[in-house]
C-alpha cells in the first residue's frame, strides 16, 4: 500500500467536521519555560498512547532551534518543515508514518527565529492543511523552550497547552515566566500544568501550589492542574535506545500515569470545538 492510499484510509476513518466551519480535531501544544524537563519525550508518548486506543494522531515538530523527536523515535527523514518552507516539498510529501494512526511532520533544526515561519508556497500549505485536518483527531506540537515569538504565536493557536514543569527551581521560575507572556498575548489561552519527573502526587502537587499562587497574585489568572509523570528509568532508557517507552511492553509506574493523562484528553463524543489547522499555521506564517 503506497503513502497516498494509505492517507485515504486515515481520511475515511476520520470524524466528522464540526458545525458552524469549527474543526474536530484537536491541536494540543506541549511546551516550558525551561528546556531539559521532558517535554519532547511526553509530547511522543502521550501520541503513542493515544494513537494505540485507536485515535489518529499527527505530531508536529516546532522546535526551529533543535528539533529531536525524529531522533526520539529512531528515524531519519529524508526531508523535513525546512524543505516544505523553502518550497521543495508539500506537507503531505514529508509526512511519515510512525505507527498505526500515528504520523509525524519532522521539524527543521538551526532555523533562526524570524517570529513567523517564511513558506513560499502558501497556496499548497492551505491545501495541505486542509487534508491533514480531515484526517486526525488530535495534533501534538512539540514547541521550543523558553518564550520567542513563533512559540507564542503557536501556543495562541493552540486549543490547549500542555504546560511541563519540574520541581526545579528554575524550572517553575520559567514556567511562571512561558505563563506570563503568554497570558498578555492570549488572555483566553487554556494553559494546564503537567508535572514531570516527581516522586508522586504530593510533590507534583506542591509544584502546582507554587505556581497557582504566583500566577493568581501577580497575573490574575488561573492555572489547570491537569496531571503528573513520576521519575521512571524506564522512561530514560526509552530516550537513549530511540524507543518511546510506550512503544514496548514494559510495565512501570509510568506507563500508568501516560494512560490517564490521555485518559483526560481523549474525547468519547465527537469533538467539535478546535481553532482549526488554517487558523494556527496563519498566525505562523503571517509577518
Amino acid at each position: 500500500m503506497d503513502q497516498a492510499e494509505t492517507l485515504r484510509r486515515v481520511a475515511a476513518l476520520k470524524r466528522g467536521q464540526g458545525p458552524g466551519g469549527k474543526s474536530s480535531c484537536e491541536i494540543i501544544s506541549v511546551s516550558s519555560g525551561k528546556g531539559g524537563v521532558g517535554k519532547s519525550n511526553i509530547t511522543v508518548n502521550l501520541a503513542v498512547t493515544l494513537a494505540k486506543r485507536g485515535r489518529k494522531v499527527l505530531m508536529l515538530d516546532a522546535d526551529m532551534g533543535t528539533a529531536n523527536i525524529d531522533i526520539l523515535l529512531g528515524m531519519d527523514p529524508r526531508r523535513n518543515l525546512s524543505h516544505v518552507i523553502e518550497g521543495q516539498a508539500t506537507l503531505l510529501e514529508i509526512l511519515v508514518k510512525v505507527t498505526d494512526n500515528l504520523y509525524l511532520i519532522p521539524g527543521a533544526s538551526g532555523i533562526m527565529d524570524a517570529g513567523y515561519l517564511p513558506v513560499q508556497q502558501l497556496d499548497q500549505l492551505r491545501t495541505d492543511l486542509l487534508k491533514l485536518e480531515e484526517m486526525f483527531d488530535f495534533m501534538f506540537i512539540d514547541t521550543a523552550a523558553g518564550v520567542n515569538n513563533l512559540v507564542i504565536r503557536t501556543l495562541q493557536g493552540s486549543d490547549r497547552i500542555l504546560m511541563i514543569c519540574t520541581d526545579e527551581p528554575t524550572s517553575i521560575v520559567d514556567a511562571y515566566a512561558l505563563a506570563k507572556v503568554l497570558f498578555r498575548e492570549c488572555d483566553a489561552a487554556r494553559l494546564q500544568l503537567v508535572v514531570n519527573d516527581v516522586e508522586g502526587e504530593e510533590e507534583a502537587e506542591d509544584v502546582y501550589g507554587k505556581l497557582k499562587v504566583a500566577i493568581q497574585h501577580f497575573l490574575k489568572k488561573e492555572l489547570e492542574y491537569l496531571s503528573y509523570i513520576v521519575h521512571d528509568d524506564v522512561v530514560a532508557r526509552g530516550v537513549v535506545l530511540q524507543k518511546p517507552f510506550m512503544l514496548t511492553p514494559a510495565e512501570c509506574p509510568a506507563r500508568a500515569n501516560f494512560e490517564a493523562l490521555a485518559t483526560l484528553l481523549d474525547h468519547d463524543d465527537p469533538w467539535t470545538e478546535g481553532k482549526g489547522f488554517l487558523q494556527l499555521f496563519q498566525l505562523l506564517v503571517q509577518k
